[in-house]
């Protein structure tokens, strides 16, 4: 039986893997034709295709068990020339009937289209991710009576280069003694033995891929150990979150220490103002117990994954901690590094 439908040629799968912030064109390529056996011609070298609502003057060319053959068209009929078909063998005879293409479900890469004629083109964005991630998308092809669909991937890379580097945000206005010590420093906060202590640094992402971040001492001959890097008990968060209980045998005092910016790929920025590393301030005060009592957090809820959610999906779950005095804090961090909200819940 003869009859005329489009055939994709494009194979199903990975059609490209590209890099993030890189522009593409890629043609999908599926052409109108049919298929059928020797059996179905009316002689060993002619096609008949009255009725077969395709017009013969669109035929484009003629294939017997893959090989190109010389045709000639008189009417509704295709002769072969010089080719004699046994009813054991593929015909393919293909048209230029025009096609039109589309996506079905799911989504190509944000930045990505396909148009009417089946050519992906655009400038892929960020993927937001440290790792390559696999679109995957459905696309059909119809000649305006049958239709034809069909499964493909694109793979997109993390960029190895980033153009538009973090950088520093709003932070508090950076001071400068005339005295003891002579240097410029952020202060960030008092903190006491035992207790809990978290500050947020700001960065600007214009990119949306977070850095990490490095405390390293801070060497000058006007400070001594440990005076030169963050009170024991404290570090810093993939956030940018400077936290933790400050130790209970802390010396009491200033405490002056650096930090770093690094990109996801752990090498320190080399552009922006988030080359410079920042000095900070930390001042731990002696502990008015009347004013400030200590506080033990017990964590109810395990550690480790709480949930697999969908995009949009309600978070119904919770997370719950016991004290033994003063309040509880709960700190919500997303996979991605961000702090997506911080809860404070009366003293219990």
């Amino acid at each position: 039986m003869i009859a005329f439908y489009p055939t994709w040629q494009t194979p199903s799968g990975t059609i490209t893997s590209i890099i993030e912030n890189q522009a593409i064109a890629i043609k999908l390529n599926a052409v109108h034709s049919a298929q059928f056996m020797g059996s179905d011609v009316i002689s060993p070298n002619q096609v008949n295709l009255a009725g077969k609502n395709i017009d013969s003057s669109l035929i484009s060319n003629v294939y017997v068990n893959n090989n190109s053959v010389s045709y000639t068209i008189e009417t509704d009929k295709i002769f072969l020339s010089n080719t004699v078909v046994s009813q054991s063998d593929v015909i393919i005879i293909n048209t230029t009937k025009p096609l039109t293409y589309s996506t079905l479900y799911d989504s190509l890469p944000d930045g990505l289209s396909l148009s009417n004629s089946g050519l992906i083109s655009g400038t892929i964005k960020t993927s937001k991710s440290v790792v390559p991630q696999t679109y995957t998308f459905a696309s059909r092809v119809s000649d305006g009576i049958y239709v034809r669909d069909r499964e493909f991937s694109i793979i997109v890379n993390i960029s190895t280069e980033v153009s538009s580097p973090p950088s520093w945000g709003k932070l508090p206005a950076e001071k400068i003694k005339s005295g003891n010590p002579s240097f410029p420093y952020i202060p960030i906060g008092s903190a006491t033995r035992s207790t809990l202590f978290d500050f947020q640094l700001d960065i600007f992402e214009p990119t949306n891929i977070p850095p990490t971040f490095e405390i390293q001492r801070f060497f000058n001959p006007q400070l001594s150990s440990p005076f030169n890097m963050i009170p024991s008990g404290l570090s810093i968060t993939s956030a940018g979150l400077i936290e933790g209980i400050v130790a209970p045998d802390v010396l009491f005092g200033d405490y002056y220490f650096n930090i770093l910016m690094k990109d996801f790929f752990g090498n320190f920025i080399t552009s922006g103002n988030a080359t410079r590393a920042l000095t900070f301030k930390i001042t731990v005060e002696p502990t008015n117990t009347s004013l400030q009592p200590f506080r033990l957090i017990i964590w109810n809820t395990p550690a480790g994954l709480l949930a697999s959610l969908y995009e949009g999906q309600a978070f119904p779950l919770s997370v719950n901690a016991s004290c033994t005095t003063g309040g509880k804090r709960f700190l919500l961090i997303s996979q991605k590094y961000k702090i997506t909200s911080r809860i404070k819940i009366k003293f219990c």
